[in-house]
C-alpha cells in the first residue's frame, strides 16, 4: 500500500472511530482507544461481553466480573486495526483488582501532498470488582473502573473518567450493566480545547447451554447507547470443547469470527473482523495464568 493511500486509510479509520463532525478543531468521542474494544475473545463475539465477563477481559468490558476471579492472569493484545493503526495492550487481572494499558498508533506517514502525519494515544484502566450478595446459586457483584486517556499526536491532551457496573450471575444465566462516565474531568487539549466524556449505559445478557459432557455454548446479546441515543445491538455466540473455543459475532458494520486454544497455563485467542467499508483486521491475545 502506498503512503498516500495509507494516509487516507488512517484518516478514514480515525474519522470512523472518533466520529469527527467535520470541523478541524472539533472533537467527538475523542478517546477512541476505549471504543475500539480490547481482547481477541470479546471481539470474536462482536464485543458482546458485558454479561459474560468471565476472564481477564472483564478488566475492560465489565470490572464487576473481577469479583469472580480467583487466579492471576497476565494478558496481552496485538492488532493492526483495519490496516491503518496498531493497537497494543497489556494487563494484569487479580482477584477483585486489575490494571490495563493500551496504545493506538498509526505510525509516521509521509507523502508528497501532505505534511508528516501521526495519530498516537494511550490509555490506562484500573478496575475493581467486589462481591455484594450471594443467594443460593445467584451472585451479585459490583465493579468500578478508572479510565485515563492521554492524547500524544497530533495534539496533546489528558483526562479521566470513572465508570460503574454490576453483574448478576447464576448457573446458566448472567446479566450485566455498566454506566459510563459517572464522574469525570474533561479531556483538556493543548491550546485550551476541552472534550467532555459522554455518559452512557449498556446492558447485556449471556446464557450458557451445556451440551453433553464436554461441549457448552454461550449465547450473548448486548445493547449499547441507551443514554446517548446511538443505540446498537451486538450478538455473539461461542462454543467450547475442552480447551478449544470457536465464536462469531455481529456488531453493526462488523461481522467477527474467532478461536481459542488453551494449553497448560497459556491461552491464545484470535479474532477476525470483517468491516462493511474498511479493510478486515486481525487481533491476537496471549494470556498466562498462575
Amino acid at each position: 500500500m502506498s503512503r498516500w493511500k495509507k494516509a487516507l486509510l488512517v484518516m478514514s479509520v480515525l474519522i470512523w472511530c472518533l466520529k469527527l463532525p467535520g470541523g478541524a478543531n472539533e472533537f467527538a468521542d475523542v478517546a477512541a482507544i476505549f471504543q475500539i474494544g480490547s481482547g481477541a475473545r470479546p471481539l470474536g463475539m462482536g464485543g458482546a461481553f458485558i454479561a459474560l465477563a468471565d476472564d481477564e477481559n472483564a478488566l475492560f468490558y465489565n470490572p464487576a466480573g473481577l469479583g469472580f476471579n480467583r487466579t492471576i492472569g497476565i494478558t496481552s493484545l496485538a492488532a493492526h486495526q483495519f490496516g491503518a493503526a496498531s493497537l497494543t495492550a497489556i494487563g494484569v487481572a487479580l482477584p477483585f483488582f486489575g490494571v490495563y494499558f493500551l496504545q493506538l498508533d498509526s505510525g509516521i506517514i509521509t507523502g508528497p501532498q501532505f505534511d508528516p502525519f501521526r495519530y498516537l494515544s494511550r490509555g490506562a484502566i484500573l478496575s475493581v470488582g467486589v462481591p455484594l450478595l450471594l443467594i443460593e446459586e445467584v451472585s451479585l457483584t459490583f465493579g468500578t473502573r478508572l479510565r485515563l486517556f492521554q492524547a500524544v499526536e497530533p495534539t496533546s491532551g489528558f483526562g479521566w473518567t470513572v465508570d460503574a457496573s454490576i453483574l448478576i450471575a447464576g448457573e446458566y444465566l448472567r446479566l450485566g450493566a455498566m454506566v459510563k462516565s459517572l464522574v469525570s474531568t474533561p479531556i483538556l487539549f493543548h491550546g485550551g480545547h476541552r472534550e467532555v466524556w459522554p455518559t452512557d449505559l449498556k446492558v447485556g445478557i449471556a446464557g450458557t447451554i451445556p451440551v453433553g459432557r464436554n461441549l457448552r455454548l454461550n449465547l450473548l446479546f448486548d445493547l449499547v447507547g441507551l443514554i446517548s441515543g446511538d443505540r446498537r445491538k451486538i450478538f455473539g455466540v461461542e462454543a467450547w470443547v475442552g480447551g478449544l473455543g470457536i465464536r462469531a459475532g455481529k456488531d453493526g458494520l462488523m461481522t467477527t469470527l474467532g478461536a481459542t486454544i488453551e494449553f497448560f497455563a497459556f491461552r491464545i485467542d484470535w479474532a477476525y473482523a470483517i468491516h462493511r467499508y474498511l479493510p478486515a483486521s486481525h487481533r491476537a491475545s496471549l494470556t498466562f495464568r498462575f
